[in-house]
């Protein structure tokens, strides 16, 4: 009797603690990104010649069930004023089993999509509310160390795991003056 109890307590204990790992790893490629302010390395520009300068804060919420960010960039429609230009929210839905995010931004826009991880690195998909076709973009997050990620958005291929499209390319680094 006492070995039944035994095993079923060790059964028990492994089956939380497997829980416990599964959701401290929900948002593995976001672990790194919490807690740092993330800058975008200077003289980035869209194709037009637009600046490209953002500065985004993670952080972990509600006991690390979801991520909040919150991004400075530019906030006008007419010329370029830095502020803060959205914030938003990366969650798992357990209905469709996927982890999504929701970025509200200054202009009055949701943008909504899916969050996959590759090793360390992030790929969101979405699509491109201004595209009158159903243009899916794709930013992504490339691990290269603790204190930097390239940065690229475009069109990408994740059956092939290639970019058909780019439309920026850039780095983030964690400040240093924090």
């Amino acid at each position: 009797m006492k070995t039944i109890i035994f095993t079923l307590a060790i059964a028990m204990a492994s089956l939380s603690y497997a829980q416990n790992q599964d959701e401290g790893t929900k948002f593995q490629g976001h672990q790194n990104l919490i807690g740092g302010t993330w800058k975008s390395t200077s003289g980035a520009a869209w194709g037009d010649g637009t600046p490209f300068k953002l500065y985004i804060e993670f952080e972990a919420s509600l006991n690390g069930n979801i991520i909040k960010s919150q991004t400075k960039g530019n906030i006008s429609e007419k010329a370029y004023e830095f502020g803060l230009r959205s914030e938003g929210i990366v969650s798992y839905d357990n209905e469709e089993k996927k982890i999504k995010f929701y970025e509200f931004d200054v202009f009055g826009n949701l943008t909504t999509g899916e969050v996959k991880y590759q090793n360390n690195s992030m790929y969101y998909s979405y699509k491109y509310a201004a595209s009158k076709t159903n243009l899916i973009l794709t930013d992504c997050w490339e691990f290269i160390d603790k204190n930097t990620y390239n940065f690229t958005v475009g069109v990408y291929d994740n059956l092939n795991n290639k970019w058909e499209k780019k439309f920026l390319e850039t780095q983030f680094k964690r400040s240093k003056d924090e």
